[in-house]
């Protein structure tokens, strides 16, 4: 039986210690981005499809992209397989072929719709505005599509778009600091590696699945307290959450292999501040 989540609680020593690991090595951050396996197929979707066309059809993709079939790289992969000129064709065949999206397809498919009726007209018309201003983008979509600002579709959304506009060349580095960082298993897995939310799993991979279904106000307040200390957006940190976590979950926790599954993702050794970035980040390992 699984421990009870309300004995959860951020654990704000560890906040501070992976707060001075990312403000040392704030840059890898932004280098993360970058080798971030979405962004190479936000890219290959914007050279296809060009800035304002492409960035509407990957926030589509962002917000049908939850409870997937597949890794959330493969995921990826294949959005960029299905672009086409036609963005709502080419979207709506996305959530009725892809594997990836197995199930909920008609929930899927019902919010795809929205979606492409009561914002794209709106996006591409205002593309300049928003590629300046993320905040009104991310509370102009979540009242389109009828959602929770929060809501981790959402929240992923802005992070894809800001993803887009640096594909294609638009100088963004950096997100508002109000938004929250979205709650998937991988960022519920290192909430918990890195000790930010105190728990005691036996086993992380069940823990983290509890804890992104009934714990994601603690996590979004944890990373939020994170940014706050260290002065880099919550969401900006999901690159190195989701890279980190990916080595992690295919290392089976051994902390040895996760820093040679990173230096093999990066390309070279880690300087010593991304070192010690890592070492918080994998505390409990």
């Amino acid at each position: 039986m699984c421990r009870c989540f309300a004995t959860w609680r951020i654990n704000e020593e560890r906040a501070r210690g992976i707060a001075r690991g990312f403000a040392e090595a704030e840059d890898f951050v932004y280098k993360c981005e970058l080798l971030d396996p979405q962004m190479k197929a936000v890219g290959d979707i914007v050279r296809r499809l060009g800035a304002k066309n492409g960035a509407a059809y990957v926030v589509g993709v962002a917000l049908v992209s939850y409870m997937l079939s597949a890794r959330g790289e493969r995921h990826w992969f294949l959005a960029a397989e299905f672009a086409g000129e036609d963005v709502g064709e080419s979207l709506l065949r996305f959530v009725r072929e892809s594997p990836s999206l197995a199930r909920f397809r008609v929930a899927r498919e019902r919010r795809a719709r929205r979606y492409l009726v009561f914002f794209v007209p709106r996006f591409l018309e205002k593309f300049e505005a928003y590629a300046s201003d993320l905040r009104s983008f991310w509370v102009d979509l979540a009242r389109a599509v009828g959602a929770k600002p929060q809501a981790k579709t959402v929240v992923f959304a802005v992070k894809m778009f800001y993803y887009s506009l640096r594909a294609a060349g638009f100088g963004v580095q950096g997100l508002p600091r109000e938004i929250p960082i979205p709650v998937d298993f991988r960022v519920s897995l290192m909430s918990l590696i890195s000790g930010l939310v105190a728990g005691e799993a036996a086993d992380f991979r069940s823990e983290a699945r509890l804890l992104r279904e009934r714990g994601a106000e603690l996590v979004r307040r944890g990373w939020g307290l994170v940014s706050e200390l260290s002065s880099v957006p919550a969401l900006n940190m999901d690159a190195v959450l989701w890279l980190v976590g990916g080595a992690v979950d295919r290392s089976n926790f051994s902390r040895k292999k996760v820093f040679l599954e990173l230096e093999n993702v990066v390309g070279r050794s880690l300087e010593e501040r991304e070192k010690r970035l890592v070492e918080e980040l994998i505390w409990r390992l």
